[in-house]
């Protein structure tokens, strides 16, 4: 899953929203470092908006991979 596919998951982003801040950030980890009022300082995103994008992106950072099946 790349950062701007979970970004269009999240309701009321979409893509223009979604490019605008891959590039105010410049990477997907300098989004995911990102705070509240770093986010909702772009036009369009309020307060709301800004708290389910940390909400979500952090969520994805806390997810461990599958264990490896190495049975055989």
């Amino acid at each position: 899953n790349s950062i701007q596919s979970q970004l269009l998951e999240i309701p009321g982003l979409g893509e223009k929203r979604a490019r605008q801040l891959l590039r105010r950030f410049g990477s997907a980890t300098r989004l995911r470092e990102a705070t509240v009022d770093e986010i909702k300082d772009l036009p369009g995103i309020g307060d709301a908006l800004a708290n389910e994008i940390v909400t979500q992106l952090a969520q994805d950072t806390t997810k461990s991979p599958a264990p490896e099946d190495n049975s055989q």
